[in-house]
């Protein structure tokens, strides 16, 4: 089995669904390009990828999660929805609420770990939902006292925050990132970004990855591809992806791949159940 963890599901009703930059002063790389729901299924079937977790795309829709959440609806087998929301704002647990109870999403994403986004944790923590955090590696600390304050909570580094990798083994320079192994419920999800990151300087993806599964542990780690937002090439613009995410892990045993590549994904998001058949 092989889920996908982080891909940006975008419309091509832009009446239905508006393009609402959630920063319109960063870069505009979604209105140019559709990756429906539908399309997804297919680059899907064509990489071998059973299941995907649609994250809301910030950039393009800000907090409106209506389309992921709508994708979701239609094809309940194939996938698992995650909502965007403002962590920080004062009705974020009612939001928090309405995306999951009324919507149908089993995770949420926030873009700060500051301390005004506790009450959506304590919110989550109630719905039995994990919370992903998209921050740079300078907020590591608030992340870190976020993960101890909400211990029962699981947590997810998206991105994970984007460690400096340019001096390669041992890390010296993420030292702060590789210490979060810790804190027993942060999870990492690994993304086409890292593994594209940590090709560079004197690291590469492969050193990069085994100091992840050596510090972390498979059962914490997942993979997420980032598509649309990262691409292959123009004749595989998915399946590139998955293919660079195989070439990553096939140093480690089958079962740590497995783990990387689905299992830890079904600890955090139970609904993703057991493999669904392809089409």
């Amino acid at each position: 089995m092989m889920i996908d963890t982080h891909v940006h599901p975008l419309s091509d009703d832009a009446k239905r669904y508006p393009i609402t930059p959630g920063d319109p002063s960063a870069p505009d790389w979604y209105s140019a390009m559709h990756w429906t729901a539908d399309e997804l299924l297919t680059q899907m079937d064509q990489a071998g990828v059973d299941k995907m977790v649609l994250v809301s795309c910030w950039s393009a829709y800000a907090y409106d999660n209506s389309y992921c959440a709508d994708a979701v609806a239609v094809n309940p087998d194939r996938y698992l929805g995650a909502c965007r929301i403002d962590g920080l704002a004062a009705e974020a647990p009612d939001t928090l609420s309405y995306w999951v109870e009324q919507r149908g999403m089993h995770s949420v994403r926030i873009g700060s770990a500051a301390p005004g986004n506790y009450p959506v944790c304590e919110r989550a923590r109630e719905l039995g939902i994990p919370v992903a955090i998209q921050v740079h590696a300078t907020e590591l600390g608030q992340v870190r006292r976020l993960a101890e304050r909400f211990s029962d909570l699981k947590l997810v580094l998206d991105h994970l925050a984007h460690p400096p990798t340019e001096d390669g083994p041992p890390y010296t320079a993420a030292r702060d990132f590789f210490a979060l192994a810790a804190v027993p419920n942060l999870y990492l999800k690994f993304s086409t970004l890292n593994l594209r990151e940590a090709n560079g300087g004197e690291s590469t993806a492969r050193n990069f990855v085994e100091a992840l599964v050596d510090r972390f542990g498979p059962a914490r780690l997942m993979w997420g591809s980032d598509f649309p937002h990262s691409l292959g090439s123009p004749a595989g613009p998915y399946k590139d992806l998955v293919e660079m995410a195989h070439d990553a892990l096939a140093f480690f045993s089958p079962s740590d791949q497995e783990q990387m590549l689905a299992g830890t994904a079904r600890t955090l998001y139970p609904a993703l159940g057991t493999p669904s058949g392809r089409g």
